[in-house]
């Protein structure tokens, strides 16, 4: 891991998601696989890789919910993240 942001609201209070960076890309696809659905205190985690909105599209700045902050979480661009071949 190189870098943990929590994203938070403008009181400082955490808004529910955030980002994890790490070195090796395969690293990140086994912490999904083993975080993504566990629950913590009552909450299903929903974790997957951070994707790009495509220009345009119903997840863009100027097209629909969200206002550009990226797919919801747990989803890939087509719907849930499958596992990872290797594992």
């Amino acid at each position: 891991i190189t870098s943990v942001r929590v994203m938070k609201d403008e009181t400082g209070q955490p808004r529910g998601f955030g980002f994890v960076k790490y070195v090796h890309p395969q690293d990140a696809v086994v912490a999904i696989q083993a975080v993504n659905g566990k629950q913590i205190n009552g909450k299903t985690l929903h974790v997957s890789l951070k994707t790009s909105p495509a220009k345009n599209s119903a997840f863009s700045p100027d097209h629909g919910p969200g206002r550009g902050r990226g797919m919801p979480m747990g989803l890939g661009p087509t719907g849930p993240v499958p596992p990872h071949p290797a594992l």
